[in-house]
């Protein structure tokens, strides 16, 4: 059986009846499809402020065309029109459903799902014949369509052995969130998810939860507990058994039609089960920005042996130590609570139980040479994870240092008052591999003397027993690579609760040490984020010296440094940078004047720092736009991906705000736009969902 002959199938083997009725089926299914692209043609044209055709009548004065009141009877028209077609598109559904069931009562259930996937297929190129007619009125009218997204090859980055074919590419520059559409919808998650809300909805689940709190209190067991629903909870109860039943319904025959008609989600399926399980290769992310990058798993593997083999930093076991440090953990946070010196909360929070060996990872650095591996620790359901941010929120109070900043926005306000300073060369002073470089036992009596020494009252915790939380949360950690478990003695892994936090409360003391007699020595201004610091310093004073010294005052720290530049470049990147392009030319901007400026333009100072790149004016101050590095790709989640529509908005809102908020001058954010617009139609975004949120995000400044 299959669409060729199903007529004759259908005659020979279930009667005329059936055959009667699949007629009826498909026929009532191209009109619901056929009245469902009559609205979307219609809404299309009232959201853009489009007439069409038929909307034009005649009038006794002609003059009367051009009237307010002629294009409000129109747009009233308009929509009493939309209300019909909503009206007649149910009518049809009505219709629709009642010869959907009579075929069902007509033959057997696997050929009825045989039958529904024949008409979807059979009524599909008349349905995309009807799609071209309603775009090609639509362009008639002077609206044009979206563009589909692009595909840029270069986010994928094939650094292996593996030769890549173009459908794969392709697949893979979608990005790694991209989301298929689900081969099978998951039922039992939609109905567990329905009956999850309506306990919560109503007051069963308090009452479950005070019966078990009863029951743990008392020690009872009751052998049947019955809950009788009232009346309105049957009702609301069966209630959303309908809509459930017509939610699911509704998304297998979506699934089954999008299947239908986006054929390269199956392709992509195939092509990414082929990726998986190929051994030899290992995709991952790239460090920085956002893309695809292959290695060859024996490459990736050497690079990670080769981090793994500095014995200053990690060591090899031949046994697993998660249960034995489980349960030294365990004991000692039991005698703490015993001795009233952590709360219940604290014990809660800390103690661990079924933990297993952080997983250690690298993530290549693409834009370096030999592209090197970053190693980042998942420490999700290590013995000490719970422990980690306990005390991270117990010593968050630590950091009180004037030099830090919080973000680019404090940044960006801070510069606004620095024009007095508008003299002053700028520097940007970078620390080499911080994480890994940082001394733990230095940290951890830093920590201490702050806790017992400074800290007024001190901590509850005694002082040996506080060492050995952080002992436990730090120098005690393992992990597993490759099949191979080892110990970390020294530095903090990214990924670990605690790494922030450390790394910052060991800058803040070494500032607080040698800050001082460096602003002897020509540093006019210093402000950091984690490792990257923004310098002010006196013109005649070199950067490099400056960085050097400093990477003389502790062993573990190594500095480097980047100086201002001076650009002819109207967005203030450097002279020959190879950074992407992404500026979207609208309807309002000008490619000529804008040739003209550039040339005009004249010499400027700038510096990137964070994603703000400051530019000085000598003797005026300082301004400020959004930077992106070169590492950056332009990949978003794309548009068509299968993700909540919140996903794309926020995509979208978040570059918006970060221009309203970085971006000092009303230049700049135009230009910040009109990148963002680039960035979205790249990614296949519409151009009015962009304009909106751009609008949106303008009327709440």
């Amino acid at each position: 059986m299959d669409a060729q002959n199903i007529e004759s199938y259908l005659i020979c083997n279930h009667g005329r009846r059936a055959l009667v009725t699949y007629r009826s089926v498909k026929k009532y299914y191209i009109r619901i499809e056929t009245v469902r692209l009559d609205i979307h043609y219609l809404k299309t044209c009232r959201s853009k402020g489009i007439i069409p055709g038929f909307l034009w009548f005649k009038t006794a004065n002609e003059n009367l065309r051009s009237s307010q009141e002629y294009r409000e009877s129109q747009r009233r028209l308009l929509n009493a029109e939309i209300d019909y077609k909503y009206q007649h598109l149910n009518n049809v559904k009505t219709s629709y459903q009642t010869s959907l069931n009579l075929l069902r009562e007509c033959c057997p259930e696997n050929i009825f799902q045989s039958l529904q996937e024949i008409i979807t297929t059979i009524c599909k190129p008349i349905l995309d014949k009807k799609k071209q007619t309603i775009e090609n009125k639509l362009y008639k009218l002077g609206y044009v369509n979206e563009p589909k997204c692009n595909v840029d090859r270069g986010v994928v980055k094939n650094l292996s052995t593996r030769i890549l074919s173009d459908d794969e590419i392709d697949c893979l520059a979608h990005g790694l969130d991209y989301g298929l559409l689900p081969r099978n919808f998951d039922n039992m998650n939609a109905a567990g998810n329905i009956e999850r809300f309506f306990h919560n909805v109503t007051d069963i689940f308090q009452k479950q939860k005070k019966l078990m709190a009863d029951l743990k209190e008392k020690d009872v067991v009751i052998q049947n507990d019955v809950r009788v629903l009232s009346s309105k909870e049957l009702t609301l109860a069966c209630n959303l058994r309908s809509l459930t039943d017509s939610f699911r319904s509704q998304a297998n025959r979506y699934q089954k039609q999008q299947h239908l008609i986006r054929t390269e989600q199956k392709k992509y399926h195939q092509l990414l089960k082929q990726l998986k399980h190929d051994k030899s290769i290992i995709v991952t992310r790239p460090d920085k920005g956002r893309g695809i990058v292959l290695l060859d798993r024996n490459d990736y593997i050497s690079k990670m042996n080769a981090i793994l083999s500095d014995t200053t930093k990690f060591s090899s076991r031949f046994d697993d130590p998660t249960i034995q440090r489980e349960r030294r953990l365990t004991t000692l946070l039991r005698r703490l609570k015993k001795d009233g010196h952590i709360t219940e909360e604290f014990y809660d929070m800390a103690r661990p139980t079924g933990s297993n060996p952080g997983r250690l990872y690298g993530l290549p650095k693409t834009h370096k040479t030999d592209v090197p591996l970053r190693p980042v620790l998942s420490s999700i359901g290590t013995y000490n994870y719970g422990l980690g941010k306990v005390l991270k929120q117990m010593l968050s109070n630590t950091i009180q240092n004037e030099a830090l900043i919080k973000d680019s926005f404090a940044f960006v306000k801070e510069l606004k008052s620095l024009s007095k300073f508008s003299q002053c060369k700028m520097v940007s002073f970078d620390i080499v591999s911080l994480y890994t470089n940082i001394p733990l036992a230095e940290t951890i009596q830093i920590i201490l003397d702050h806790l017992y020494k400074d800290r007024t009252p001190p901590t509850t915790i005694p002082r040996d027993d506080m060492k050995k939380l952080l002992e436990f949360a730090t120098q005690d950690s393992h992990f597993l690579f490759n099949g191979k478990i080892y110990d970390q003695k020294d530095g903090v892994s990214m990924g670990s609760p605690l790494a922030p936090l450390l790394a910052e409360i060991f800058l803040q003391d070494f500032e607080k040490k040698h800050l001082p007699s460096f602003k002897e020595k020509g540093i006019v201004y210093w402000k950091r984020y984690v490792d990257d610091t923004f310098v002010l310093l006196d013109p005649k004073v070199s950067a490099k010296e400056i960085a050097a010294q400093l990477s003389q005052c502790h062993p573990s720290l190594k500095f480097t440094c980047e100086e201002e530049y001076t650009t002819i470049n109207k967005d203030l990147s450097k002279e020959g940078s190879s950074q992407k392009k992404f500026t979207h030319k609208n309807q309002y901007t000008a490619e000529k004047k804008r040739s003209t400026e550039e040339k005009k333009s004249t010499p400027r100072i700038a510096l990137s720092f964070l994603d703000v790149l400051v530019e000085r004016q000598p003797n005026i101050g300082f301004e400020s736009r959004k930077y992106r590095k070169e590492t950056f790709t332009g990949l978003l989640t794309k548009w068509d991906s299968f993700v909540p529509k919140q996903y794309k908005y926020n995509a979208i809102s978040t570059m918006v705000y970060r221009a309203t908020r970085i971006c000092s001058t009303y230049e700049a954010l135009h230009d910040e736009f009109d990148i963002i617009r680039g960035l979205a139609l790249d990614n296949g975004y519409p151009v009015a969902f962009v304009e909106s949120i751009i609008r949106r995000q303008l009327n709440l400044i």
